[in-house]
């Protein structure tokens, strides 16, 4: 069976998406949560990924990383939206794509036969933190999704 990689928050989209990957594409899911430092109760998120039928479950602490990557960068260039308010949420998802790649590339999730054919990228020489790195996969990348 198909396994795929999915970014989950454990709020009801991503809950709903672990069962239905599963009955509509015969696919097992992998969650991964990332903490970047909300106050939430991740050993519960874990949990709820499971009981919904996850096959495996995985939280990342990588708050360290969107702190020195991405927010302090972020606050040094006084990024806002519409010229008023900082930047914080989308700052988080180019951290969270890069995470969640990694981990299917380390699982080696097999691709789906109703999936559209994966691009390839190339491995950047330099792994620097935030936005701008390069994607980080040697071949096809695996499948990856989530909200």
């Amino acid at each position: 069976m198909p396994t795929v990689a999915l970014a989950y928050s454990g709020g009801l989209d991503t809950s709903v998406a672990i069962r239905w990957m599963k009955e509509r594409y015969d696919m097992d899911v992998y969650a991964v949560a990332i903490d970047l430092g909300e106050e939430r109760d991740y050993d519960g998120i874990r949990q709820k990924a499971l009981d919904i039928g996850a096959i495996g479950a995985e939280v990342i602490d990588a708050k360290e990383e969107f702190a020195r990557g991405f927010i302090f960068p972020a606050l040094k260039a006084n990024a806002c939206y519409e010229d008023r308010y900082p930047l914080s949420t989308s700052l988080a998802r180019p951290l969270i794509a890069k995470l969640v790649g990694e981990v299917a590339s380390a699982r080696r999730p097999t691709p789906s036969p109703t999936a559209p054919p994966a691009r390839a990228t190339t491995r950047s020489a330099s792994r620097s933190p935030g936005p701008a790195s390069s994607p980080s996969s040697s071949s096809s990348p695996p499948s990856a999704t989530g909200a």
